[in-house]
């Protein structure tokens, strides 16, 4: 019999949860980014922290580890059928989501989603 665990550790914080995916894929095949999320149910969207950001909080010495596109072999920048603009601007509020989108493969335990 062969078994292949198939979980994600979670923290229970009462109103949410939290693991660890990967994101991207690095030159042996690896994640490029290891990130720690709130799985969020009600959205269709994965948003992470990348080098691209450059205010507030990403001034710490940790954002030169966040997401890199450049450095991922599996990213690919997202432009919608009949925009011009790859960029996003969204207000939220407790800040604001502002620059490129890209598309990537993200990694969830032993699944690699494409």
């Amino acid at each position: 019999d062969h078994h292949v665990n198939l979980t994600t550790p979670l923290e229970d914080m009462t109103s949410e949860y939290i693991g660890h995916i990967g994101v991207g894929t690095n030159d042996d095949g690896g994640p490029q980014f290891r990130a720690r999320v709130v799985f969020d149910t009600g959205s269709t969207n994965l948003w992470v922290a990348s080098v691209l950001c450059q205010n507030y909080p990403c001034t710490s010495d940790k954002a030169r580890n966040f997401y890199d596109p450049k450095k991922s072999n599996t990213q690919e920048p997202y432009i919608k059928p009949g925009r011009s603009s790859k960029d996003i601007d969204i207000i939220f509020g407790t800040g604001e989501l502002r620059g490129p989108l890209h598309v990537d493969t993200y990694r969830v335990g032993p699944m690699v989603v494409k």
